[in-house]
């Protein structure tokens, strides 16, 4: 019999609220067993680095950027238990605040490995930045001393064009960077996924955080990292059947790189949101009506596409228009099929068929446009039946049909599989 007193008499340490959201979170999809664990590397770094201030190196105070990084691990990708741990110590081994011996020692060899794994990729990834920076730096002071030297004796439009012919070898320079960036996430992917997802954690958090108004670094900076978001670690994310981690970087990459369109696209978005608002709860309500009256259990939502798939649907149909002007004079968001998604999570497979026949039945489809990823799954593990059919008032729309667990893998991607096995 269990003594209810001594439940009573237990009292909750005072966790910072970020820690708290951490363990909401966690507690969702671990064993207690695991979350044992996440508390000792928490306990492990508050001892480490409580009242650790930011620096000018690490803006970021220590304690809050691992548990930052930690939440986007646990919300977005349901890393395991070894995973979060490593994500919650890292800072602070990083920063030679604590030693791997101490972090193998109190948490075990495997997450001592993660946090290993993740400072040799990191290591490797500052000496080629420094590398590409230094040579960039060198081209640019060498366009400087020629321009000076021959100002005397060309005219500006020679000394433009000299410095135009020089800017292929920066990129260059930046695509051979990416290239290894790429090479390396994909060794160290082979050592241990969890390596790669406490990197696209980082890198999703920094990305946020410059995507605020109040953020102040190297413009030059701003613009590398974001392009390194959107060419490398959103299409990596994609690849692991990270579709919330690759939706989000895109979205903030494309803030960064080409504000002008994110502003004019994401006006539009919110604008059709509330548009189309009362017409997705319409369809949602039809659909749940369809699918009890069949005897299929079933989760219904309905969404507006997200802003770069948005922007990149709108370029295909208007064409890939250079001047900002002529896109959005081009733009026809009538042409664009699947601008409102909606999804049906069943129990099972066969649900999946019974619910498409169904939708069928109710709803023309688009010819050309049902995909079947149940018989023939991305390569990433994505499973879902897609069809674009015309619904109430004859409005295209897209519905993906689903079970619960392939859902999950869509949300949290195949590397939270990977752990388990």
């Amino acid at each position: 019999m269990i003594d209810r007193s001594v439940e009573q008499q237990f009292v909750e340490p005072p966790y910072p609220p970020a820690m708290k959201q951490l363990l909401s979170l966690v507690n969702q999809y671990m064993a207690p067993a695991e979350i044992d664990l996440v508390m000792k590397a928490f306990q492990l770094t508050l001892e480490t680095c409580q009242g650790i201030p930011g620096s000018s190196t690490r803006p970021i105070p220590p304690l809050d950027h691992a548990l930052a990084v930690t939440i986007i691990m646990a919300e977005l990708m349901h890393v395991d238990a070894i995973g979060i741990a490593a994500g919650l110590v890292y800072e602070a081994v990083d920063a030679e605040l604590l030693i791997s011996d101490q972090v193998e020692y109190v948490l075990g060899s495997a997450t001592a490995r993660v946090v290993e794994s993740m400072l040799r990729l990191n290591i490797l990834e500052r000496k080629k930045q420094n590398a590409a920076t230094g040579a960039m730096l060198a081209i640019q002071n060498t366009q400087l001393s020629s321009s000076k030297k021959a100002y005397s004796e060309r005219d500006d439009d020679s000394i433009s064009s000299s410095i135009e012919s020089k800017k292929p070898r920066v990129r260059e320079a930046m695509r051979r960077q990416q290239a290894e960036t790429v090479r390396k996430m994909f060794v160290a992917m082979a050592d241990d996924p969890r390596v790669v997802l406490l990197k696209l954690a980082y890198r999703l958090h920094a990305m946020r955080l410059m995507c605020e108004p109040s953020y102040e670094g190297d413009p030059q900076e701003l613009m590398t990292l974001a392009e390194e978001s959107r060419e490398i670690y959103a299409p990596l994310a994609g690849r692991l059947g990270m579709s919330r981690v690759e939706s989000e970087l895109q979205d903030l990459a494309f803030q960064i790189l080409e504000p002008d369109r994110y502003s004019w696209v994401r006006n539009v978005l919110d604008i059709e949101t509330k548009q189309w608002r009362s017409y997705v709860d319409r369809v949602c309500e039809r659909l749940r009506s369809e699918m009890a009256s069949i005897g299929v259990k079933a989760d219904i939502s309905g969404r507006v596409k997200h802003a770069y798939s948005f922007y990149k649907k709108i370029a295909r149909t208007a064409g890939d228009f250079e001047d900002f002007e002529q896109l959005k004079a081009a733009a026809d968001l009538s042409q664009i099929h699947d601008l409102l998604a909606f999804r049906i999570l069943v129990d099972t497979t066969t649900d999946c068929y019974i619910a498409l026949g169904h939708v069928h039945s109710l709803w023309r489809p688009k010819e050309g446009r049902i995909k079947d990823f149940i018989a023939n799954p991305k390569p990433n593990g994505y499973s879902a039946l897609h069809t674009t059919v015309f619904c109430l008032d004859d409005q295209l729309v897209e519905i993906q049909i689903r079970t619960h667990s392939m859902h999950e893998t869509a949300e949290y991607g195949v590397a939270t599989g990977i752990i388990k096995t």
